[in-house]
């Protein structure tokens, strides 16, 4: 079998390909930065596209997430495989119905592009906030950091949940790995079919689901003497979870040849300071990491996580190299109540179950706060301040924080980024073509090249009218670069007026191209 040729796409296509397959029925309500994946999914069903059991998915668009929750749960107690597509506020309104959802154990996941929760205002950019409010509704919670890894991990999330008959969250960040363009593998039908358990999901429906044919007793009240038992008759379940989602990640690896595990360690076996981070920020992590490792760095390590809930404490433990001294763990939300962030608690909790970690000394960090940009030398921030005779414990790192000085300070700038990498940086207007014409470009350069691309589009929220930034990427290598362009090849300003109102000379490099559009 000839292996499928690499396309260009954005995170949210990518995640939207492997949940079509894998659905009966989509449950919509656009919401940015998750609406692409339900126009996928709309579209698809529209057109007429089979999913991988022959049939074609019932796309419904409801005119709230209220009314998403409360379809997506009827859908799936009457035997639907259910997807839907969310986010921040949207996502919180599901919660009521996540909780039934989880612990009455439906075919259901949730497909997730992270994004700030509304505080004092609003913002359509990046955190974990979200998806850290509903860690305790009981679903199993997949992280992905890449356009490739929301393919990857969104199968990964449709096989274990038909395996586990546990409700999946796949999420992944908002506007920056779901708007990214990269070139993505597109998995195989033929992997989907061997790893899918489509027997047991029969054999639900056979036994358990809402039908007249064999009824069953559901949304029933209990009374104190019974509720903690029946309860306890499902924790095994769920406790099982760390273990079918590796085995599925080796099965994986073994038929499409990328390899991933529920935690990930990188950088050398005998390091003493290790930095855990989840979602886009670990790729960007993982590039210092490897920068600081050719200049002769010899005691800092990487882990990332990418099974967040059920959290897999074992796999955790026995990643960590024995000589670790120190764990720093970045969080990308902040919580101002909280003695520490989630992340970070998780992490604390697990390495106190271990004789062998318990002496590890653990501090916690922020970082990328609404969509903040998280870049190479703030990465560095954080390795050097783990190294530190007395290193910060919940710190910033990114702002500068002259009111509590909790920030850490930033090194001079360095380029982390592959050597051959092109970098390019267009600055237009909404709705000027700016956007657009750059999508198109770094597509074709991804579709017609054996060059690796990355595409990213900023934006404000006004979008028509509004500024944007396009930051594309070529070269031979792999680009895990996760942040925005400061060191710029080729520069283009299509809109006279921005020489005065951005500093656009600080991301020119020496001898390198710069393009005016003047009137």
């Amino acid at each position: 079998m000839s292996d499928p040729k690499p396309q260009s796409m954005d995170g949210n296509a990518a995640a939207a390909h492997s949940a079509y397959l894998l659905s009966d029925v989509g449950v919509l309500y656009p919401i940015t930065p998750s609406t692409p994946m339900c126009q996928h999914f709309d579209e698809w069903s529209q057109a007429g596209r089979k999913n991988l059991f022959g049939n074609v998915p019932e796309a419904t668009e409801l005119q709230a997430e209220g009314g998403v929750a409360g379809t997506l749960h009827g859908a799936a107690v009457t035997g639907n495989l259910t997807s839907t597509f969310t986010c921040a506020q949207g996502l919180l309104l599901m919660i009521p119905n996540m909780y039934k959802v989880a612990h009455e154990m439906l075919p259901v996941v949730f497909h997730v592009s992270s994004r700030l929760i509304a505080y004092h205002a609003m913002s359509i950019y990046n955190d974990h906030s979200d998806i850290y409010a509903c860690r305790d509704c009981g679903f199993a919670m997949l992280c992905a950091n890449s356009p490739q890894e929301c393919m990857d991990m969104s199968s990964i999330a449709h096989c274990a949940m038909s395996k586990t008959m546990i409700p999946f969250m796949h999420f992944f960040d908002g506007l920056r790995t779901s708007h990214v363009i990269q070139k993505v593998v597109p998995v195989r039908d033929s992997t989907l079919r061997t790893m899918f358990d489509y027997e047991n999901i029969q054999k639900w429906r056979n036994e358990r689901s809402m039908n007249p044919e064999h009824p069953t007793m559901r949304g029933c009240v209990q009374n104190n003497d019974i509720f903690w038992g029946t309860t306890e008759l499902t924790r095994p379940k769920f406790e099982a979870i760390p273990d079918v989602v590796e085995g599925l990640l080796r099965q994986y690896n073994e038929l499409e040849g990328r390899e991933y595990h529920v935690v990930e360690y990188v950088g050398p076996a005998t390091a003493k300071h290790v930095v855990v981070i989840m979602a886009s920020g670990a790729s960007t992590m993982e590039e210092t990491l490897r920068y600081l490792l050719s200049q002769g760095e010899t005691e800092v390590g990487l882990l990332k996580i990418r099974l967040f809930r059920p959290f897999p404490t074992k796999y955790f433990i026995d990643a960590l190299p024995a000589t670790v001294e120190r764990v720093c763990v970045m969080d990308r939300t902040q919580q101002a109540t909280a003695i520490g962030e989630p992340l970070y608690l998780e992490i604390l909790a697990a390495l106190q179950q271990n004789e062998r970690t318990r002496a590890i000394r653990v501090i916690g960090g922020r970082y990328g706060v609404g969509g903040y940009e998280f870049n190479s030398m703030t990465a560095r921030a954080i390795f050097d301040n783990l190294k530190a005779t007395a290193p910060r414990h919940r710190f910033n790192a990114g702002i500068t924080d002259d009111l509590h000085n909790t920030s850490l300070p930033i090194g001079p700038k360095f380029t982390a980024v592959p050597e051959g990498t092109v970098q390019c940086l267009f600055y237009g207007m909404g709705a000027d073509g700016t956007v657009g014409s750059s999508k198109n470009a770094i597509t074709l350069i991804g579709d017609n090249t054996d060059l690796n691309v990355q595409g990213h589009f900023v934006f404000d929220a006004k979008k028509t009218g509004g500024y944007t930034f396009c930051h594309l990427r070529f070269g031979p290598q792999p680009i895990q670069s996760e942040y925005e362009i400061y060191e710029s090849d080729y520069t283009a300003c299509h809109q006279a007026n921005y020489v005065h109102q951005f500093d656009i000379g600080s991301t020119i490099k020496p001898e390198s191209t710069f393009v005016l559009n003047s009137p």
